[in-house]
């Protein structure tokens, strides 16, 4: 990967099931995958690997997680229009749920506007 001439974008917590925790082995791989500079995580689609609806309190030790590897490359979103789910989530709650995952208010900010900025080069 460190080879690789673009950047990488890894969604919807690696499709790592939150009922195995963050100390799972496939997670473990996506906190080392984030040291490579090149490597972006998107936090998105909680509701893909938890199922605790509507909070999905089971995801926040893994959002905290990769905040915490690799603050700088860090991105939000919705996945809005949330294809192929059972679950259709609400928008603002995920929205609301961001607090939670990233209590720093400059931090935040940072994953919602300053990080997609660099990444996707607007």
């Amino acid at each position: 990967m460190t080879k690789l001439p673009v950047d990488i974008v890894i969604d919807h917590f690696g499709h790592i099931e939150a009922v195995h925790g963050p100390q799972a082995p496939g997670f473990q791989t996506l906190l080392r995958l984030m040291r490579h500079e090149r490597c972006w995580f998107k936090l998105i689609g909680p509701y893909r690997i938890s199922k605790q609806v509507p909070k999905f309190a089971d995801v926040t030790p893994f959002a905290r997680a990769l905040v915490e590897s690799a603050p700088d490359r860090c991105v939000w979103g919705t996945d809005w229009p949330h294809p192929n789910v059972s679950y259709m989530p609400n928008d603002g709650k995920l929205a609301d749920m961001l607090a939670d995952w990233v209590p720093d208010e400059v931090q935040r900010n940072k994953i919602l506007a300053a990080n997609p900025a660099r990444l996707y080069d607007f």
